[in-house]
C-alpha cells in the first residue's frame, strides 16, 4: 500500500493553510482573528498567522524529512499522533470555521470560534512535545544498534 511520509503531510498541510486562509478571507471578508485571553482581546491580521503557520508546518516537514535522509525510524507512534494531530487540526479548524462564524443554533454560536482556535491551539502545543521525545527514542535506538 502506498503510505506518505511524514514530510510530505507537512508540506500538503501548509499549502492548504495558505488557500484555505486565503479562500476564507474572499469568501468572509475577514481581516483578523479575535481571541480573547481573560479581559483582554488579541486581534491578529488572518495574514500574519498564515504567514507564520506556513513557516512553522515548513520547518516542521524540513525536520521531518532530514530524519527520514538519517534514516532515523519515524513509523513510531508518537511521530503518527504528531503528524495526525498537528495536520488535522488545521483541517478541523478550516472546516468547522464557517459553520461556528456563521450558524445561527446555540452549539455553533459566533462567540464558539474563538473555544475552537483555543481547544485546537492547546491540543497541537500539547502534542508537540511527542515529537521532541519521539526524535530521542529514535537517536536511542539508533545508538543501541
Amino acid at each position: 500500500m502506498f503510505k506518505l511520509k511524514a514530510h510530505i503531510y507537512f508540506i500538503i498541510t501548509s499549502l492548504i493553510i495558505v488557500t484555505g486562509s486565503a479562500g476564507l478571507y474572499v469568501l468572509y471578508d475577514n481581516e483578523a482573528i479575535d481571541i480573547n485571553i481573560g479581559d483582554t482581546y488579541y486581534v491578529i491580521s488572518i495574514w500574519d498567522v498564515t504567514y507564520i503557520l506556513f513557516i512553522v508546518y515548513n520547518f516542521l516537514a524540513v525536520l521531518y524529512y532530514f530524519l527520514y535522509r538519517l534514516r532515523l525510524k519515524t513509523r513510531n507512534a508518537l511521530y503518527s499522533i504528531h503528524t495526525g494531530i498537528t495536520c488535522g487540526s488545521v483541517l478541523i479548524y478550516l472546516l468547522l470555521y464557517p459553520f461556528v462564524l456563521y450558524a445561527d443554533t446555540s452549539i455553533f454560536s459566533p462567540g464558539y470560534i474563538n473555544i475552537l482556535l483555543t481547544v485546537l491551539v492547546t491540543l497541537v502545543l500539547t502534542v508537540q512535545p511527542l515529537f521532541i521525545i519521539a526524535i530521542c527514542i529514535g537517536f536511542v535506538k539508533r545508538i543501541r544498534n
